[in-house]
């Protein structure tokens, strides 16, 4: 069975096994700038949420539960956030009644 010339087998493709570029550029940066802004606010909204949860006597594995969901909420949040805030901006420097 013959390799074709200029492929490696088993060559790992994924991103993750990577060095990791120690500057953020492009989408992920905007994405941790978004996140950085609203840390304090989310932050303080999913502490306060649990802990009323729990003076209402709440299981707390339902209380992590929401934690957790929360946590990673708020990354997709962060990163639909900086998409949106990108086509605003984007769109602002353009005319309202320009063909597209």
């Amino acid at each position: 069975m013959a390799i074709a010339r200029g492929v490696v087998p088993f060559a790992r493709k994924a991103r993750w096994f990577n060095v990791p570029n120690t500057q953020n550029t492009g989408r992920a940066a905007r994405m941790w700038q978004q996140y950085r802004k609203t840390f304090i606010p989310i932050q303080a909204l999913i502490l306060t949420l649990c802990v009323v949860m729990w003076f209402f006597r709440v299981d707390f594995r339902s209380i992590s539960t929401l934690f957790v969901v929360m946590q990673a909420c708020s990354l997709y949040g962060a990163s639909m956030g900086a998409r949106w805030s990108r086509r605003i901006v984007g769109r602002a420097e353009t005319l309202p009644l320009s063909r597209r």
